[in-house]
Order: C-alpha cells, then structure tokens, then sequence
C-alpha cells in the first residue's frame, strides 16, 4: 500500500498511520497501523507534530471496513461521553450558572441597543468570568459548551 504525508489539520477519524509518530524526545506517540480517532488527532496536533503519514485512500474493502466501523464506535463513544456530562451534576451547576450569567450579558446588550445606555464592559467582563470559574480547565470548559451545543442563548 502506497502512503501519503500530509498535514494534521487535514486529517480525519477512519485514516491510518502507515508509519509510526515519533516526537522529538524519541518517544513513540502512536505506531504504524493506528487507526485516527478525533482525540488522537488532537493530541498529536497539540503536540505541535504538523505532519503525520497515511495510507492512500486506495484501500481495499476490508481496509475501507475498518475505517467505517471505527468511525461508527467513536460516533457511539462521542454520544455517550456528551449524554454522561450532560447527566453529571457539575454540568448541571454549570448550566444553572451560564444562564443566570448570560441572562445578564443579553440584558446589558439589550439595554445598549434600545435605551443607548453605555455598554458596562466590567459587568459583562464580571460575568464572563464567572462562566469560565465554573468549570476546572478548559477541556471541562469545552466540554460543557458542547453538551449545551443544541441550546440558543440569546
């Protein structure tokens, strides 16, 4: 089978590594053969590896298989990991406090558009923050964000 180098951002769940990830310390990031997954795509993107080798499309059908059926468990783990936050209690805090805070944000932009008030950036700036408080890291952050994906705030 022939491969094809390309960039990280051009890569996709389904494709598979036809040479092994080796960071810049030696150590091996993922081996020959691995099929990609949206959280290995990130990791080795965050891993600032731009590059990675991949099989041509060309595959057999077998090959071709292998590549649906992986994308179909990450499709199902995606779902459930989303449905098990959205079920936690801390995403439940967390969405109480995001719309008592954006409630907050669209009242002072609403203020700004009709009655001309100024806009009070350090209360919108206050409430922005207390958004961010709620969650741990930034990946709890994201995660949170995305299990409220289907909600229309404003």
């Amino acid at each position: 089978m022939n491969d094809n180098t390309i960039f990280i951002f051009d890569a996709h769940a389904g494709m598979k590594l036809s040479r092994d990830i080796i960071l810049s310390d030696g150590s091996l990031l993922a081996p020959k053969d691995t099929v990609l997954t949206p959280s290995l795509i990130a990791k080795i993107s965050s891993l600032h590896v731009l590059e990675i080798n991949i099989y041509n499309e060309d595959e057999d059908s077998a090959s071709q298989a292998e590549r649906n059926a992986a994308l179909a468990r990450t499709d199902a783990d995606n779902i459930n990991y989303y449905e098990r936050v959205r079920n936690s209690d801390e995403f439940k805090h967390f969405e109480s406090e995001y719309n008592v805070n954006v409630d907050s944000v669209k009242d002072n932009l609403n203020s700004f558009l009709t009655a001309e008030n100024n806009i009070d950036t350090n209360t919108m700036v206050s409430e922005t923050m207390n958004i961010m408080s709620e969650a741990r890291n930034s990946l709890q952050m994201f995660d949170m964000l995305h299990a409220m994906r289907n909600k229309d705030d404003i």
